[in-house]
């Protein structure tokens, strides 16, 4: 069995490892995720033990001109847990990997897109929306203008998870063309 420290040492020797990996391949941006803190963790631990680490693995990138981007995903669909790590971490590498879709908890998911769209340096758009009040189709030109009015300026990736991606992707790209010109 691994000590307390042992799995933070793997995994940050894997980020590291991934990191390099990246920035000679010239990525830009390298999406991480907060994870799902086990049952016996409370949130306020969860969120202690991860805001160190991602500063030291965005110091790590930073070394390397590479952005470290917590998506919203599990743990962090929460919008203010994912913003209370993205000020807490404080890092010009470290940013929000922007995902329209991923807004489980929310009440009101435009809205927390314009709390999260600030500190995004990579977005990715889904055609719907995963919230509290269940799945619904997406107003891509409200996010669009979220973004925008955010001075985001980066990639906005369409993640398509729909049936018929052959027949739809292309629909989707001309109606987003069209919303970014």
């Amino acid at each position: 069995a691994m000590g307390p420290g042992e799995k933070l040492d793997e995994q940050m020797a894997y980020t590291e490892k991934w990191i390099r990996h990246y920035a000679v391949l010239g990525a830009p941006v390298i999406r991480v995720f907060a994870g799902t803190p086990p049952e016996n963790v409370s949130e306020e631990a969860a969120i202690d033990h991860v805001i160190p680490a991602l500063r030291h693995a965005s110091d790590f990138a930073g070394r390397y001109g590479v952005m470290l981007a917590i998506e919203n995903h599990d743990f962090t669909t929460n919008i203010d847990r994912l913003l209370r790590i993205v000020t807490a971490v404080d890092s010009p590498w470290f940013g929000v990997n922007f995902d329209s879709g991923n807004l489980n908890h929310s009440q009101d998911p435009y809205a927390d897109m314009e709390r999260m769209a600030p500190f995004a340096v990579n977005a990715q758009l889904k055609v719907a929306i995963h919230s509290a009040h269940g799945r619904q189709p997406a107003d891509l030109n409200r996010i669009v203008e979220i973004l925008r009015t955010a001075g985001y300026a980066g990639y906005l990736v369409l993640e398509y998870e729909a049936r018929d991606p052959y027949v739809m992707i292309p629909k989707y790209l001309d109606q987003l063309r069209k919303l970014l010109i």
